[in-house]
């Protein structure tokens, strides 16, 4: 999403910059913007950008966690700002994708690949339990943050999938949601490191099927399938 909108030339869309840490002289990782102070400057600074279209990537639930200071900001603005909503209709493949994201960390790659960067990652030995509880956290979250949405005039909801699958449509809407020349047309740059099809992209597929069925999980293996 943000690689996509920050291609037209009339939007400046900052990356994740709340989750941005540094770390002290004793290994403590410390928040990058460490007071209230300081995460409203750099929100000023954003909107005060001269586009038609400013803004930022804020990643619920971690980033909210950590910069409440951010939220605020952004309620008192909630009849101007534009607020677009990215979520996952799949959140058993979002929990895959989290996996393989934890998998990129570890061998010290960038967690989004492109053209650029982009290589195969082996199948995945899918830790079911965990992911069984990545699926009841985000459930939560989805709900959770929806509902703070509603709190915002000017909003836009998306899904992830509807974007991967519909892009050229679903990012001249999102153009037109922000104002902006909507048949400007982007090129897609991210490559996705989890494969469609979950079967080809697992190791334990098998077992992930037994543990799965019959449990209210199995909607998403199912929504996988079509």
């Amino acid at each position: 999403m943000v690689s996509l909108l920050n291609q037209h030339p009339d939007i400046s869309c900052e990356s994740e910059i709340f989750s941005l840490q540094k770390v002290n002289k004793n290994l403590f990782r410390l928040p990058q913007f460490p007071d209230r102070e300081t995460v409203r400057d750099k929100l000023d600074n954003i909107y005060q950008k001269n586009l038609k279209a400013n803004g930022f990537k804020f990643k619920y639930q971690g980033q909210y966690d950590l910069y409440p200071d951010v939220y605020e900001y952004l309620l008192e603005n909630a009849d101007t700002i534009k607020v677009i909503f990215l979520y996952r209709k799949n959140r058993l493949k979002a929990a895959i994708s989290k996996q393989n994201q934890m998998r990129l960390v570890c061998m010290d790659k960038p967690n989004n690949l492109n053209q650029d960067n982009f290589f195969e990652l082996d199948k995945l030995n899918l830790n079911i339990e965990q992911a069984f509880n990545y699926i009841n956290k985000r459930e939560i979250a989805d709900r959770k943050y929806y509902e703070e949405l509603q709190k915002f005039k000017n909003k836009y909801i998306v899904a992830y999938e509807d974007l991967n699958n519909q892009t050229d449509l679903v990012i001249k809407d999102i153009y037109s949601f922000l104002g902006v020349d909507c048949y400007y047309k982007p090129s897609e740059k991210i490559k996705k490191i989890t494969k469609d099809n979950i079967k080809d992209a697992l190791v334990n597929y098998e077992e992930l099927v037994e543990k799965i069925r019959c449990t209210r999980y199995e909607q998403y293996l199912e929504m996988s399938l079509c």
